[in-house]
């Protein structure tokens, strides 16, 4: 599977409320601005500063829930595209009743089930601190691009030269049979 697919059940749902939180999300956390693309046949990743938030925003109101789950079936099959675009879809599924889902689905090079799930708390508590009618302060941290640098200089090092040498080397003298679910190569 090339993709995690996860949806978030929240009933008594103020819609707007949800959408901002969503948004607030999608504009703070810096992992969802990463963006692939091909340069002279080199693959690189950049940061896209003036991301705009894409959520879809799905009506299953009269269809109901079972027409929500049969479509999120469905959009779970399809792969994701890696190269100059998001890695992510993101959005709300109204399916009356006041319950909606927040859907998402994230390339696997982006989020796991665990970083998704820390991406719906985070919507979570958003949606809570809004609805108290409370002000948001973001934590600082490192920008994205600080990781992405000190990799890259990794990547030019002696130090990432040596190590591509010894598993080079070791995937080349293991026997077959000698291998056991130690070496990761």
């Amino acid at each position: 599977m090339w993709h995690v697919p996860v949806s978030l059940r929240i009933t008594l749902v103020d819609m707007k409320r949800l959408q901002k939180a969503l948004r607030f999300v999608i504009e703070q956390t810096v992992g969802l601005h990463v963006v692939f693309t091909e340069e002279n046949g080199v693959l690189c990743k950049r940061i896209d500063e003036n991301l705009q938030p894409e959520i879809e925003i799905l009506d299953f109101s009269r269809e109901g829930e079972h027409a929500y789950l049969a479509w999120a079936q469905k959009q779970a099959e399809k792969p994701l595209p890696m190269l100059d675009s998001l890695l992510y879809r993101l959005g709300i599924a109204d399916v009356g009743d006041q319950t909606a889902y927040v859907f998402s689905i994230y390339h696997h090079i982006l989020a796991d089930g665990t970083s998704s799930n820390l991406i719906f708390r985070h919507i979570l508590e958003l949606y809570k601190a809004f609805g108290r009618g409370e002000s948001i302060e973001l934590p600082e941290h490192l920008p994205f691009q600080t990781a992405f640098d000190a990799e890259q200089e990794y990547l030019e090092s002696a130090e990432c030269e040596e190590d591509k040498a010894y598993w080079n080397t070791l995937a080349k003298t293991a026997n077959h049979e000698e291998t056991t679910n130690e070496y990761y190569m």
